[in-house]
């Protein structure tokens, strides 16, 4: 992706970030720290585009389907998914 690209969208603080995708502070800092999520520098504040926040949550989604409700837990009960 270009760098046109990853911005086309805008930009959020850390802080909106944070809202925008209820990540922690403390866990959003180290995923840019370890290079998992690009970031911008304007003067001393960090921006992170809303494509990387949008691929974030992208990759930690858990799918809901046939796989995922063959394993969900069983109701003592009825035997039932719950």
């Amino acid at each position: 992706m270009s760098t046109a690209e990853l911005v086309s969208a805008g930009a959020k603080t850390i802080s909106q970030a944070v809202e925008f995708t209820g990540i922690g502070r403390t866990e959003m800092y180290r995923l840019m720290n370890e290079g998992e999520v690009a970031y911008l520098k304007h003067g001393d504040r960090r921006l992170i585009p809303v494509t990387e926040l949008r691929r974030i949550l992208a990759e930690r989604l858990v799918s809901v389907g046939p796989a995922a409700e063959a394993t969900a837990p069983r109701s003592k009960k009825n035997g039932a998914a719950r």
